[in-house]
C-alpha cells in the first residue's frame, strides 16, 4: 500500500506541479473582508436546508449530480426533493473547526519545530451528509478499513455550489492528501517546492470521511489510475458551511466567499502515518490510546481506537512536555533531549538494534510511566550504550 501511495502520490503531485504554481490560490478568486462567523453559519445551515428542499438527486451509474425541483425541464415530473429521497439517508454530524494554525520556531540547538495553536473558530457546525447508493440502491459505504483524522487518504473528489455548478475535481485518478503538515514537507515548501505538498482537504471533508471506508484493495492499472473493485470504495457526499469549507476565500468564479459547498467524495485508500518519525504511528499518539493500551499490554485494533471517538483536537491536544508540539509530531515526546525512538530502542539476542513497542511494559523503566513519557527518567552511558535507571 505504501508503494502505491508513493506512485499515486508523486503522479498526483506532479500533476499538480505542471499545472499550478504558488500563487494560484484558490483558482484565482480575491479573498474578501471578513464577516461575523456566527452570523454566516447561520445564514449557511438555512441555505443548505432550503437545497435539500428544493433539489432532487439523479444517480446516473456512477454519476451523481443534482437539478432544481423547479426546472421546467426534468425528464421525470414526479421527482422528490433530497430531504424526501428513499433511496438516501440525510444524516447529520456535528462538528468544530480542526484547523490548527502552525509557525514555524528556532530551537536553541539550531533546528526548527513547528508549534501548532487551537482553532480561532470555535462554533459548532451541523454537516449533513449521505451515504451514496449505487445505481442497485446499495449504500457504497466501503468494504477496506475505516480512517482516522490523521491518516492520509487518497481521495477522488467533485466540488459544486448550491447552484449545481461543478468548481473542481480531481479527475479519474483522484488525489492525495494529509493533515498536518509534517517537518519534512515545511523543509520543502520552505525551499519553493510547493509541488511536492499533498494536498490539505477542508475541515469538514476530513472529518466527514470518517464515515465511510476504503476500498479492501487496490492496484495500479496500466495508465497509472488507481483500480479497485466497483463499489467497494466508501463514497460520501455532504453539504459543507462556508466556515469549516472555503469560507471568505470562495473558488473561482464558481463559489462565491462565504457560499457553503457540496463536495463528493470516494475514499480509495488510506496511508497511516508515523508523522514524527519517532516508530510510534501517529493514529497511537493521543493520551486515551496509549491509557488503554497500558491497562491492556498491547496495542489498540482499529475497531477499538474508533470507539473512543477521538478528533483531532484529542491529538493535538497531548502535548506531554508543553512545548506546542503535540506528540504525534514531535520525536522527543517529553522533551528530556532524548528522542522518542532512542527510548524505546534496545539490542535483541543478536546485538542488532531493535525498538519495544510502545505499550510495552519494560518501557516503565523509573516509574509507572512509559519513559518516553517521563522527562524525569533519564538514561545514562557506559561505552557508548544506553543504560536506563531501574524502578525503585
Amino acid at each position: 500500500m505504501n508503494r502505491l501511495f508513493t506512485v499515486l502520490g508523486l503522479a498526483f503531485l506532479g500533476l499538480t506541479a505542471a499545472n499550478c504554481n504558488k500563487d494560484d490560490g484558490n483558482g484565482g478568486n480575491q479573498v474578501v473582508n471578513l464577516r461575523d462567523r456566527k452570523e454566516v453559519r447561520d445564514e449557511n445551515a438555512k441555505q443548505i436546508e432550503e437545497f435539500l428542499a428544493k433539489n432532487y438527486l439523479i444517480i446516473e451509474g456512477d454519476n451523481i449530480r443534482f437539478d432544481s425541483i423547479s426546472n421546467p425541464n426534468k425528464p421525470n415530473p414526479n421527482v422528490v426533493p433530497l430531504k424526501d429521497d428513499k433511496r438516501i439517508k440525510i444524516e447529520r454530524q456535528i462538528i468544530t473547526s480542526d484547523n490548527y494554525e502552525y509557525e514555524a520556531v528556532r530551537n536553541p540547538n539550531g533546528t526548527t519545530s513547528l508549534k501548532f495553536s487551537k482553532p480561532k473558530d470555535e462554533l459548532e457546525y451541523t454537516i449533513a451528509y449521505f451515504i451514496v447508493p449505487d445505481a442497485d440502491g446499495n449504500k457504497q459505504e466501503g468494504k477496506g478499513d475505516y480512517i482516522s483524522t490523521i491518516d492520509s487518504v487518497f481521495v477522488k473528489t467533485k466540488s459544486y455550489s448550491l447552484k449545481n455548478e461543478s468548481f473542481d475535481n480531481n479527475g479519474n485518478i483522484g488525489g492525495y492528501y494529509s493533515f498536518p503538515i509534517t517537518l519534512q514537507e515545511f523543509a520543502l515548501m520552505s525551499q519553493g517546492n510547493y509541488g511536492l505538498i499533498p494536498a490539505q482537504l477542508k475541515t469538514a471533508e476530513r472529518q466527514l470521511l470518517t464515515k465511510v471506508k476504503t476500498a479492501p484493495t487496490t492496484a495500479l492499472g496500466e495508465n497509472g489510475i488507481p483500480t479497485y473493485e466497483k463499489g467497494s470504495a466508501g463514497r460520501i457526499i455532504a453539504f459543507v458551511p462556508s466556515g469549516v469549507g472555503y469560507f471568505n476565500a470562495g473558488y473561482g468564479s464558481k463559489l462565491k466567499a462565504y457560499q457553503p459547498h457540496i463536495i463528493d467524495m470516494t475514499l480509495i485508500a488510506k496511508r497511516e502515518r508515523d508523522h514524527d518519525g519517532d516508530g510510534i504511528l501517529s493514529k497511537y499518539e493521543a493520551k486515551q490510546v496509549i491509557e488503554k493500551s497500558s491497562e491492556l499490554g498491547r496495542a489498540l485494533t482499529d475497531d477499538e481506537i474508533r470507539a473512543l471517538k477521538l478528533t483531532i483536537k484529542d491529538y493535538f491536544d497531548f502535548d506531554t512536555d508543553g512545548d506546542g508540539v503535540p506528540n504525534f509530531l514531535d520525536d522527543d515526546d517529553d522533551g528530556d533531549g532524548v528522542l522518542t525512538k532512542t527510548e524505546l530502542q534496545y539490542k535483541d539476542k543478536n546485538n542488532k538494534k531493535a525498538y519495544y513497542q510502545y505499550y510495552d511494559p519494560i518501557l516503565k523503566t523509573c516509574s509507572n510511566v512509559f519513559r518516553y513519557l517521563d522527562r524525569a527518567c533519564f538514561p545514562d552511558q557506559k561505552d557508548g550504550e544506553v543504560i536506563w535507571p531501574t524502578k525503585k
